[in-house]
């Protein structure tokens, strides 16, 4: 589980998987964003443009937060969303935790 702290900027990257095979994802320039979801569905929710980390094939995309965005403490809920026009693929939620900076 990764782990970012409170107000920073932070690098999502996901890889697509299905029965967990990777996935060639070459296709989808359509539509690729990250979604973040604040602990327990507080308002504030935000979606994230993704690109590639390379090519596609490997599956691999990212996005970065903005400082500030991380902006509530706990478990949030990041999940991925691609389409090629025709197919819409999202992945399985995974949980990125927000820990307070220190003081």
């Amino acid at each position: 589980m990764p782990t970012a702290r409170l107000g920073d900027a932070f690098t999502i990257i996901l890889q697509a998987t299905k029965d967990g095979a990777i996935q060639n994802i070459s296709a989808f320039t359509t539509i690729r964003e990250i979604i973040c979801r604040r602990p327990g569905g507080a308002r504030g929710s935000f979606t994230l443009t993704a690109a590639f980390t390379s090519d596609g094939t490997d599956g691999l995309y990212e996005a970065s937060t903005s400082p500030g965005q991380l902006n509530v403490v706990g478990d949030w809920q990041i999940f991925g969303h691609l389409s090629d026009g025709t197919t819409n693929v999202r992945s399985a939620p995974q949980t990125l935790t927000v820990e307070s900076a220190p003081t």
